[in-house]
């Protein structure tokens, strides 16, 4: 599978309603990440807080459940029917190492597919926000650097869909400059 890219394909949704939840308190369901920078972590993150979701996101959900859809008939792969949605929010400063989405966690189902769906400001500049996406193509398919690679650096312009194989596309999230909101999923089998 490839990575592909659809570019302005919604409207960019502003997330409002930030009520915190308890520090240390397990994510709930309709819940956004944030992420407090911290260089020194293994992820980038100092700590993660969680708070309730903005009612306009819940209506993407009948959008993503198509798109499984569709994507298990293209790619013959047969994915479950539900999808692992996360809501995150990089503050300035943060970023997210090199890394593969499938882990290292025994888990029943293993994510297949990973997707991305930017929901930045409208007037996103890479060359000064940061945030871009980099996708390392080549001979590593692992979450370590090959010599043999390709960079590929996407921009998180609002609207934009990355949709790439869970397990044989490592990827980062370059530093942040400004807040970057960002809905992640993984369609699993």
């Amino acid at each position: 599978m490839r990575v592909c890219t659809a570019v302005d394909l919604l409207a960019p949704v502003r997330c409002t309603n930030e009520s915190r939840a308890p520090h240390g308190a397990a994510m709930q369901p309709g819940a956004l990440a944030t992420c407090s920078p911290a260089p020194s972590s293994e992820d980038g993150c100092q700590q993660w807080t969680s708070v309730e979701l903005p009612a306009a996101l819940l209506d993407l959900t009948g959008l993503i459940d198509r798109l499984r859809i569709e994507l298990a008939a293209v790619t013959g792969r047969k994915l479950v029917d539900a999808v692992e949605l996360q809501l995150l929010r990089y503050l300035p400063g943060g970023h997210y190492v090199r890394h593969l989405d499938t882990g290292t966690t025994v888990r029943a189902l293993q994510r297949s597919v990973s997707l991305l769906l930017f929901l930045t400001d409208d007037n996103w500049d890479s060359s000064t926000d940061g945030g871009e996406l980099r996708i390392f193509r080549g001979a590593g398919h692992g979450p370590d650097t090959s010599e043999d690679e390709t960079l590929v650096d996407i921009t998180p312009a609002a609207g934009t869909l990355v949709i790439f194989d869970s397990s044989t596309v490592p990827h980062a999230v370059l530093t942040t400059q400004r807040e970057r909101v960002v809905l992640v999923g993984w369609f699993c089998q």
